[in-house]
């Protein structure tokens, strides 16, 4: 009857804390519905969870997008944070970028925060299908020509390792055909990471392109990209990193997480420039005029010594 008591006895909140999921578990169960016989579940309103880190710590709060499935909890805390918010990150697969139109209105709905409080994040921007990215006519052109390119490579390919067996290793033309496999082996290679890199920046113009709401900045991250650049990984060709580590876009949104607008410390700075800097000159101006005052009565009482010896 304890949590019982506590909330009969008015308390606004009952606070549990475990180090692991399992104790908290444990502790939660008196309220769980499905011990409905003996369990005080019906007085209680929401269980609000909270993980001791540095970011929930300093009132960073993570909400998840409410889908199109309505949920009245989700919704209401979706209402709550919007009003609250200063600074927002809408952080979403590609894959649910183009999918769920709840993207689009939360960052139409936000778009109020300003290009220096709101970010829209596309993750896994990397991770690429085998189905045609859709685009304007100008990039497909240039993904056929890549693509083709390629595929024309491995067809001479193929023929040569065919040809190649019907003629002796002691022939100059054995020699010729030999060189010209490794001349189709390297350009293999660069059209391959041609290619790919190309795929990754049309499909995230496209995705972006969906998400456009001026002037609220999108910016397609590759994660997979960035976790082969992280680990120290030689760059191969099927396995890429085929994108730079600026290319990834991480570092990008480091620097403007970095540059957002922060209310307390333009306040603090305003405070500075407002208030304490002209205070300390006005001390040092009274100070260097007691000094002055001072200097000149020394000057004036050595006069009068003078004159009186």
């Amino acid at each position: 009857m304890q949590y019982g008591d506590d909330l009969m006895e008015g308390k606004q909140s009952v606070v549990f804390s475990a180090s692991k999921p399992a104790e908290l578990l444990d502790q939660l169960e008196p309220y769980e519905c499905r011990y409905s016989e003996r369990s005080f579940w019906p007085f209680v309103s929401s269980i609000s969870f909270h993980l001791d880190s540095p970011l929930t710590n300093d009132d960073i709060s993570f909400l998840e997008l409410p889908a199109d499935a309505p949920h009245y909890i989700r919704e209401l805390n979706d209402l709550r944070y919007h009003r609250d918010a200063t600074h927002a990150i809408i952080a979403t697969t590609v894959g649910r970028a183009v999918q769920d139109p709840a993207v689009y209105s939360h960052i139409r709905t936000m778009r109020q925060l300003g290009s220096n409080r709101l970010i829209a994040i596309i993750t896994q921007s990397d991770v690429l299908n085998d189905g045609p990215v859709q685009h304007n006519k100008r990039p497909r052109d240039r993904a056929r020509q890549l693509q083709n390119r390629l595929a024309d490579v491995r067809t001479e390919q193929k023929s040569l390792d065919k040809n190649l067996t019907a003629v002796s290793e002691f022939s100059p033309a054995y020699t010729a055909m030999t060189q010209r496999r490794w001349e189709l082996v390297q350009l293999e290679c660069a059209a391959f990471v041609e290619e790919k890199a190309h795929r990754f920046h049309l499909r995230r113009k496209a995705v972006e392109g969906e998400l456009k709401i001026n002037p609220i900045p999108i910016l397609s991250t590759s994660n997979g990209e960035y976790k082969k650049h992280a680990a120290g990984l030689p760059p191969t060709v099927f396995d890429g990193p085929y994108l730079s580590l600026e290319e990834t876009n991480i570092p990008t949104l480091r620097r403007q997480i970095t540059a957002f607008a922060n209310e307390f410390r333009c306040n603090e700075m305003q405070q500075l420039v407002d208030v304490t800097i002209p205070a300390l000159f006005d001390r040092l101006d009274v100070l260097a005029s007691d000094e002055a005052s001072h200097d000149e009565d020394k000057s004036m009482g050595s006069r009068s010594c003078e004159k009186i010896w």
